[in-house]
Order: structure tokens, then C-alpha cells, then sequence
């Protein structure tokens, strides 16, 4: 039990300690030039259109507006017409039209362009990813190539004919393995392109609903309980992202990736926890969007940069108390039977 206690806290302390290795963000942004347009275009995106048009409205348009329109209807305190109705009825009123103007700004603006920027997100998120993996693979190759050329005492050619040798059998034999047709090929990476992508928006609105379920009861235990769970989904969420773009990279199906956090979850809440802190402390959700987003660049250098084996930095316990967390289970499950419903619907139809 205490060994098992100690794995997790040192776990926990490890992904924690990799999530803030600002030296890797430091050495892609210098030795990786095909990654700073990218970057830049997701802090101008989200720093300064997304973010910097909520935070004009709601400091500068919205009270300019307010304001101007009190004085054109002569709304102020010295006019008759606020003379013949109360204060609270005059109180009312005020809020009623903030909210519609919060509203109308919200549905006008922030919600369409944050839906644009959402898939001009993914598309530069993309672009940084297949940066950033190539070169860690290059450098893998390499050092494996040096690696070998140290052990066996050959002519760093005739070891590099022979490497060259072997990727391209392994190439061979991944393509011999996947010799399904390319129409089903393609069929199945929609497919889990397509499960991929509304699985996300379940694990936000789990995550949602954890935040606000909790928050119905006036007992303030119980909202603390609420936002706590929140910022666990929030968490392990921000690692499936921005893991994932380094798995699947590398050919490793969904369901792999679920296992992976599950398994060393431990390890896993340490990392997400500081781009979980700073996203929750917003009190606009819009806003903590944004902020997600123009920090997720940076959380991507990180996670691809992060070497595997310091997953198993801390010693396993020999009790079996690292057990899988199943986190991803419910979401899973709840899309795996929506999914199923509406295949039986289409499926229906075509008969």
C-alpha cells in the first residue's frame, strides 16, 4: 500500500516536472523554424482576436454602449422617467438589457468565429505535430545509428546501408500487413477521425456536467466536489489532445491511447495540471477556450518531446496497486451506444 502511494506520488511529481520543461519548448522554437509561423498564427488567433475582442467588448464596446445608450433614452437617475418607476424596476431593466447584449455579442460573434477558429486550430495544431514527430524520429534514428556503430565496431556507411536496410523491411512488412484495399483503408481513418472528434466534445460536456450537476445543491462542499472533478476531466482531457498527436502519429489506434492514460493516470494528472490550473481560472468560458487554445502549442512541443520511459521513472509497485483508472469509460460507453443507434437508423433505412 505504501509503496504503491509512493509510485503515484512520484508519478504524479514526474509528469508535473515534464509538463514545466520549458527547455524543450526553448529548443523546437530555436532549432525548428517550420513551427514558429504556426505558433504565431495561434497567438494571434486566439491571444489577440479571440481573447482580445471578448476582453474589448466586455471592458470597452460594452460600457461605451451602455453608457450611450442611457443618455439617449435619458435613463439616468435625474429624469423623469426613472422619477415614476423605482429603483428596482430601473435595476431590472439595466440587467435585463447587459444579459441580451452579452447574448447577442456571444451568438454574433464569439460563437461563429470560435467554431472558424476551432478547425483552423486543428489544421496548424496538425502542422506543428508532423513537425515535431518527424524530427523526433530523425533524431531517434540517429542516435540508434550511433548507438550501434558504438557496439558493433562497423564503418559508419556499411551500419548506415544496413539500417537503411532494415527500415525499408519494416516498411515492407507494415504494408504487407495493412494490405486492406484503400477504400477501406481511407473508410476506416474517417472513421476514427470521426470518433475521435466527437469524443472530445463528450469529454467536455462530462466535464461540464460534472462542474454543473454539483452546483445545483446549495451545499458548498458539494461545489467544490463539482469543480474538483471538472478540473480531473479538464486534465486527462488536455493529455488525450495532446498525446494523442504524438501516437497516432506513429500508427497507434484510439483505443491505445485511452489505455495508455488509464493505465499511468497517475503520471498523467501531474502533466495536465498546470495548463489545467491556468485554463480553469477564467470565469468566461469562452475565454478559458481561448486560452486553452493558444496555450496548446506549447503543450504539444512538450508532450512529443517527452521521452516514454520516464513513465517508468518511479519503481512499480510489486503490491499491484497500479491498477487502470477508467477515466474514458463512460464517454466511451455513451458514444459507443449513440454511435450504435444511429448506425441501426441508417442501417434501417438502406433496408
Amino acid at each position: 500500500m505504501i509503496q504503491g502511494i509512493q509510485y503515484h506520488v512520484l508519478s504524479f511529481c514526474t509528469g508535473l516536472r515534464d509538463a514545466l520543461s520549458i527547455y524543450r519548448i526553448l529548443d523546437a522554437w530555436m532549432s525548428l523554424k517550420a513551427i514558429r509561423i504556426p505558433v504565431i498564427k495561434c497567438f494571434l488567433l486566439n491571444g489577440f482576436v479571440l481573447i482580445g475582442g471578448i476582453l474589448a467588448f466586455e471592458k470597452i464596446a460594452k460600457p461605451f454602449i451602455w453608457s450611450f445608450s442611457r443618455s439617449f433614452f435619458h435613463l439616468s437617475s435625474k429624469t423623469t422617467y426613472s422619477n415614476r418607476i423605482g429603483s428596482t424596476e430601473l435595476s431590472s431593466w439595466e440587467n435585463t438589457m447587459k444579459d441580451f447584449m452579452s447574448y447577442l455579442f456571444h451568438f454574433l460573434w464569439v460563437v461563429p468565429f470560435y467554431t472558424l477558429s476551432y478547425f483552423v486550430n486543428q489544421d496548424l495544431y496538425t502542422t506543428i505535430a508532423k513537425v515535431l514527430n518527424k524530427d523526433k524520429i530523425n533524431k531517434e534514428h540517429v542516435a540508434d545509428h550511433i548507438a550501434e556503430h558504438i557496439r558493433t565496431g562497423t564503418d559508419p556507411k556499411t551500419a548506415r546501408e544496413a539500417d537503411d536496410g532494415r527500415q525499408l523491411n519494416k516498411t515492407a512488412i507494415h504494408e504487407k500487413k495493412s494490405s486492406a484495399p484503400p477504400q477501406q483503408r481511407s473508410m476506416r481513418k474517417l472513421h476514427e477521425m470521426v470518433y475521435r472528434f466527437v469524443l472530445i466534445w463528450v469529454l467536455i460536456a462530462q466535464s461540464w456536467l460534472c462542474y454543473t450537476i454539483f452546483n445545483l445543491f446549495s451545499v458548498s462542499i458539494l461545489s467544490w466536489i463539482g469543480f474538483f472533478l471538472s478540473c480531473i476531466s479538464n486534465t486527462y482531457h488536455c493529455c488525450l489532445l495532446a498525446f494523442d498527436y504524438k501516437w497516432s502519429f506513429r500508427g497507434a489506434p484510439l483505443h491505445s491511447s485511452l489505455s495508455r492514460i488509464e493505465t499511468n493516470w497517475s503520471y498523467y494528472l501531474g502533466w495536465g495540471t498546470p495548463i489545467t490550473i491556468v485554463t480553469m481560472i477564467p470565469q468566461s468560458l469562452f475565454i478559458s477556450l481561448g486560452l486553452f487554445a493558444l496555450l496548446f502549442p506549447f503543450s504539444l512541443i512538450v508532450a512529443i518531446g517527452v521521452d516514454e520511459e520516464s513513465l517508468t521513472v518511479a519503481k512499480e509497485p510489486v503490491d499491484n496497486s497500479r491498477r487502470r483508472l477508467p477515466f474514458f469509460k463512460f464517454a466511451t460507453f455513451l458514444l459507443n451506444h449513440i454511435l450504435g443507434y444511429f448506425r441501426g437508423v441508417f442501417s434501417k433505412r438502406e433496408l
